[in-house]
């Protein structure tokens, strides 16, 4: 949502995540799309972990030395690269959407996923984004809690 609520934990486990899809199942990059807070910027977007300030998050989640995050996790970018893969994805493939973010409810109780910048990704919004996949399996996991 902000660099407030980026905290390096959450950096960490999207690079675990990342590798673990690479190396234990053997995706390629190409085959995955990460969309993280500013996109891999050079401003300070992170909170460290000790809580003493702020730094840029990585954008090598695999150690390599080369760049692997470069689209922010904005709602107009989720939104344009869910409708992209849908239109580009076979019934052979399978989708593994991973949110990190607690979310929230608002006030008529309709659960949201916050994007940063702070604008909210509501679950009405993505199941409608959801309905255009026509894949061999969907997972959508949660790091946190996001009520659907």
């Amino acid at each position: 949502m902000n660099k407030l609520m980026n905290y390096e934990r959450y950096l960490n486990d999207c690079a675990f995540l990342y590798r673990t899809l690479l190396h234990d199942y053997h995706f390629q990059k190409q085959d995955i799309t990460l969309l993280i807070s500013d996109g891999g910027e050079p401003g300070r977007d992170m909170l460290l972990a000790d809580g003493s300030g702020f730094v840029s998050s990585s954008a090598d989640l695999d150690g390599d030395g080369e760049r692997d995050v470069w689209l922010p996790a904005t709602l107009p970018q989720v939104e344009a690269s869910l409708t992209e893969l849908a239109a580009s994805l076979t019934p052979n493939d399978r989708l593994l959407l991973f949110i990190v973010d607690h979310g929230g409810r608002d006030e008529t109780l309709q659960s949201y996923a916050c994007m940063w910048g702070g604008e909210r990704l509501y679950s009405s919004r993505l199941a409608q984004l959801l309905e255009a996949f026509h894949v061999e399996s969907m997972g959508i996991c949660s790091q946190a809690a996001l009520w659907l």
